[in-house]
């Protein structure tokens, strides 16, 4: 488990951007395909089996729709290795942080500039307090 300070979830700010632009283009996308395949009365969900005779353009959209939702779910796994906890696909994450002796988040959405807040662990969104202090939230590792 690793705790992050406020400077060490700051620098993942650019990283986070590029990664949430990403996954808005892929989702426009998949919102994209899945307006063509229901036209074409297909209601089917990602990954599911391609039956062996469905017409070629057919096949190509549900492999299209399939890849980009892949690509997303990488995206979002590869945040969580790194100890980033993804609270909304569309750009809202948490970094666990410690404020003196009490488990906190430090928390970042989409288009944000920076880490600019916190909240307790129980509190969500709601809870949202600005940072006034930085030096308060320290880094530190636990094995």
């Amino acid at each position: 488990m690793r705790y992050f300070s406020i400077e060490e979830a700051d620098r993942m700010v650019p990283y986070l951007q590029r990664t949430f632009e990403g996954i808005r283009t892929r989702a426009a996308e998949i919102a994209r395909l899945g307006h063509l395949l229901r036209k074409q009365g297909d209601r089917s969900r990602p990954f599911a089996p391609i039956p062996d005779d469905l017409a070629e353009g057919h096949r190509l959209l549900r492999v299209s729709r399939d890849r980009q939702v892949g690509k997303i779910q990488e995206a979002l796994e590869t945040l969580g290795e790194v100890g980033i906890h993804v609270k909304r696909g569309d750009g809202m994450v948490d970094f666990l942080s410690k404020r003196g002796d009490r488990q906190v988040l430090l928390c970042w959405q989409f288009g944000e500039p920076g880490i600019a807040h916190w909240h307790e662990i129980g509190d969500g969104m709601d809870g949202r307090q600005l940072i006034s202090r930085p030096e308060a939230f320290e880094p530190h590792y636990l094995n």
